[in-house]
């Protein structure tokens, strides 16, 4: 399992509700490499808003689908067809 930590931004235009810790958009990595990742929540904080930007941590099950990734890159995510946000990798776990 590979653990990020990043800077998540929720689109306010295209998803008109929170999520919870658990939440699992499926993110782009580029050359066709999307995966599924699990958005958890800091201690603190239950529910994530749109238009809201917050440090977020996310598990992936598979690396191989993430490509060569690099603190300060942008990454979009998406539900279905619909892009509903992006996040700023600060720091990858292995």
């Amino acid at each position: 399992m590979i653990t990020l930590k990043a800077k998540l931004h929720l689109y306010k235009n295209v998803r008109n509700t929170p999520f919870q810790s658990g939440y699992r958009p499926a993110f782009d990595f580029g050359k066709d490499n999307f995966t599924s990742g699990r958005i958890l929540l800091e201690a603190n904080k239950e529910l994530f808003y749109p238009g809201e930007t917050d440090t977020v941590e996310i598990n992936f099950l598979f690396p191989e689908f993430l490509g060569e990734i690099n603190n300060g890159e942008k990454v979009f995510f998406y539900e279905g067809s619909h892009r509903v946000g992006e996040i700023e990798i600060i720091s990858l776990e292995i």
